[in-house]
């Protein structure tokens, strides 16, 4: 009657760490994830109607949209035959929030890096989401994002995310504003 019990007993403790394992692996994965979503460190995003979201979690990517890939800079969309930079000389985006001071952010470094692959020009709430994946950073929907611009003449331009969306255009390779 012993040996019954005692391998019963060890059934039981055999399927408990089973269990246990699994419940182990379940959550811990669960809180990867979930670390990495809220801290934003994915490499490849994307981004449409002016959201970005990581990779991971899209279940079916359309065709319209944008993939931004950290590690490489890479902005692509319908694919080009040469890799376009920007012809800005500097730029500085500016987060203007209601009750609060407006901050400013330099993006000459993401810019100078920057290479977008695609057949026609993304819009400026796809470039300003490429760069809050890039430098984590995020702003809430209602705020006015505006970016001010030394262009490729040596001109100061500014640019409103939502009065200017799709004022760029390529030319030569390069990025430019058409904003007159």
């Amino acid at each position: 009657m012993i040996p019954y019990f005692s391998i019963q007993g060890l059934r039981l403790c055999n399927w408990a760490s089973q269990k246990l394992t699994t419940f182990r692996q379940t959550v811990g994965g669960f809180c990867h994830h979930f670390h990495h979503y809220c801290r934003g460190s994915y490499d490849t995003w994307i981004i449409q109607e002016n959201s970005a979201i990581p990779l991971p979690y899209i279940q079916s990517v359309k065709n319209t949209a944008w993939r931004y890939d950290d590690t490489t800079c890479q902005l692509s969309h319908v694919p080009g035959d040469a890799p376009s930079r920007m012809s800005w000389l500097s730029t500085k985006v500016v987060i203007v929030e209601k009750d609060q001071e407006d901050r400013e952010y330099d993006l000459d470094d993401f810019f100078e890096k920057l290479r977008i692959y695609s057949a026609v020009a993304p819009s400026l709430p796809v470039l300003f989401m490429a760069w809050c994946a890039h430098s984590k950073n995020w702003f809430p929907s209602d705020c006015i994002v505006q970016f001010h611009i030394i262009d490729h003449s040596g001109d100061e331009t500014m640019l409103s995310l939502r009065a200017d969306e799709a004022c760029l255009s390529f030319r030569n390779g390069k990025l430019y504003a058409d904003k007159i």
